[in-house]
């Protein structure tokens, strides 16, 4: 009686799990499939809702990319791409590993990450070679990860030339700033070396020209004791001149008088003269003039 009691209860416990295994693989796929159909209906938010609701009973591949995929379309990017990473990691489908590599690699692509969108496509290609449109997307990508590169290193280089620009004109102000503190310093030095200059040029100048006031005065009085002895001489000279002139009018006075001979000798040479002018005289016929006979009144 015991020992077919228990065979009953062995019976009812094996068969109760066996059911229960059965119920949750319906319920999987019975959520599934709800959730498929508000998906093809557009409406995301409850898809995702029974993809959530179905993944509890169990893992599915499927159920887990269509759960990334509803995500994605509610615009949940970042949510989006951890699960499809999550789903290209853990997934036993080539099928649905290359999906779910694909569509990371299309995020990333977006975000123009360029690398990382290079090795989800190449995960991609290794799950499915001939996906043609992986393929092309990993060819564009890489294009624009080696545009992107050189892109980089262009910034990088301006970017530097920049800072060494910087530097240098950071470098040229303080330089600058130190010189004019160096010359605004030195500038009242300077000034007091300018004035200190400007006086001996000052001194100097009125040195020279007391110096040559002195030779013009020097000079001047050469010239008028040079002037006054030469008047001097003369007046000597003069006064040495004088009784010989005064001696030779004496010798004139002396000369000029005639002796009573020769003054009369010459009062008769002048009588003679005197006759024949009037002998000329009266031998000269005179011409005669009409006498006028009327009256001038």
């Amino acid at each position: 009686m015991k020992k077919s009691s228990l065979f009953s209860i062995l019976f009812l416990v094996l068969g109760g799990h066996a059911i229960r295994a059965q119920t949750a693989g319906d319920t999987l796929r019975a959520y599934a499939y709800r959730g498929w159909q508000h998906y093809k209906d557009a409406d995301y938010a409850k898809a995702e809702k029974f993809w959530r609701q179905a993944i509890q009973f169990g893992k599915n591949d499927t159920v887990a990319y269509d759960l990334a995929q509803s995500i994605l379309q509610q615009n949940r990017t970042n949510e989006a791409l951890e699960n499809f990473l999550k789903t290209a990691k853990t997934a036993t489908n080539d099928s649905i590993k290359a999906k779910a590599w694909h569509n990371a690699g299309n995020i990333y692509f977006h975000k123009k990450q360029y690398e990382k969108a290079l090795e989800a496509y190449k995960n991609a290609l290794r799950a499915n070679p001939d996906d043609e449109q992986t393929r092309y997307n990993y060819a564009l990508t890489k294009k624009l990860l080696n545009k992107q590169k050189k892109q980089n290193k262009n910034n990088k280089n301006r970017k530097n030339k920049n800072q060494n620009r910087n530097q240098k004109n950071n470098s040229t102000n303080k330089n600058n700033q130190k010189n004019n503190r160096n010359k605004n310093q030195d500038k009242p030095n300077q000034r007091n070396q300018n004035q200190n200059d400007q006086n001996k040029r000052n001194r100097n100048k009125h040195q020279e020209k007391s110096k040559q006031n002195q030779g013009n005065q020097k000079n001047k009085e050469d010239k008028n004791r040079d002037k006054n002895h030469g008047r001097n001489k003369n007046n000597q000279q003069n006064l040495q001149n004088r009784p010989n002139r005064r001696q030779e009018g004496e010798g004139q006075k002396r000369k000029s008088r005639l002796s009573p001979e020769e003054a009369k000798r010459l009062l008769q040479a002048l009588k003679n003269k005197e006759e024949q002018t009037l002998k000329k005289v009266k031998a000269r016929p005179v011409k005669g003039r009409k006498v006028r006979t009327d009256k001038d009144w």
